[in-house]
């Protein structure tokens, strides 16, 4: 599965579920997600260059791989995918409240 198909896929999901304003959008992407969540530009760029190189590496992989092992690679991937959303959900969770 390409990582820009999914992380396209997913931002939309994410979007039409949720109840917010057309203008409001980006902020549901994961990459702001991250930095709004405290992490910084400089630490979420090398986590998605991680992300799209062990992407592409297993894409090679598929390619040349037999069906038996395409389905482990997509298998594999789902499940990473969902793991990494559910990451992001965890990264969100962990912001203290500022006290007024």
């Amino acid at each position: 599965m390409d990582y820009w198909l999914y992380k396209v896929t997913s931002d939309k999901v994410w979007t039409w579920s949720q109840p917010t304003l057309l203008v409001q959008n980006y902020r549901t992407h994961y990459y702001q997600r991250l930095v709004l969540s405290g992490w910084g530009h400089r630490k979420v760029v090398p986590a998605e260059y991680a992300v799209m190189a062990l992407c592409g590496g297993f894409a090679l992989f598929y390619q040349y791989a037999s069906e038996e092992w395409r389905l482990v690679v997509l298998g594999t991937w789902g499940m990473v995918f969902l793991s990494l959303a559910l990451a992001v959900k965890g990264v969100e969770q962990r912001i203290q409240p500022v006290a007024s």
